[in-house]
């Protein structure tokens, strides 16, 4: 009706894709210094955490994309700051996900036991894998990836993992990786499963 053709519409929508992407970059980077100040709050409650899996994906939109299964009890249930936490799972959602290799299937697991203090949520994918001097790398901001890896926007990945080990590190917590080049990567969150009293 305005006289956009095909074309002149392919370009805006690529502009408008990278506007939003600087705008997220943008966001993330406050959202970092903000957290460097440490008087960011944490507000505790007990969720379900089968719940917040479903709704982190289906608001994701991840299974338009990949095969994920979730290995999870049912009535597994975290004392944390849910909407912190649900970022945190986000961002290691989308990596599995961006970084996993057709047919792209993810894995959800538990894999604590009643005598562990921590519980360990871990994410599971079959990506190309980090190398081990890269993995010592990726929570920092603007990771950049040897010439030789594929094709990936790995080079900001940093962002999101960085403010995902800041929220969990609030928790009194830690995330670590395992992976194997090739064959894919294992994100697993480890959270107190009691509230610190300091908190």
């Amino acid at each position: 009706a305005f006289g956009i053709t095909d074309e002149t519409r392919l370009i805006l929508d690529r502009c408008a894709k990278g506007v939003d992407r600087e705008r997220q970059i943008i966001n993330q980077m406050l959202e970092l210094s903000v957290l460097d100040t440490g008087n960011v709050p944490l507000n505790y409650s007990v969720f379900s955490v089968p719940d917040l899996l479903n709704r982190v994906i289906e608001k994701g939109g991840y299974k338009e994309h990949a095969e994920i299964t979730i290995d999870v009890p049912p009535d597994l249930t975290f004392e944390a700051d849910e909407t912190k936490i649900a970022s945190v799972i986000d961002t290691m959602l989308s990596n599995a996900v961006n970084y996993s290799s057709p047919p792209r299937k993810i894995r959800i697991m538990y894999q604590a036991s009643a005598f562990d203090k921590l519980h360990r949520l871990s994410i599971q994918d079959n990506g190309f894998g980090i190398t081990d001097t890269q993995l010592d790398e990726i929570f920092e901001p603007f990771l950049e990836t040897d010439e030789g890896a594929p094709k990936k926007k790995y080079e900001r990945i940093g962002l999101s993992l960085s403010i995902a080990k800041k929220y969990v590190r609030m928790h009194k917590g830690y995330i670590s990786v395992d992976s194997i080049v090739n064959i894919g990567s294992t994100f697993s969150i480890h959270l107190p499963k009691q509230k610190p009293a300091e908190l």
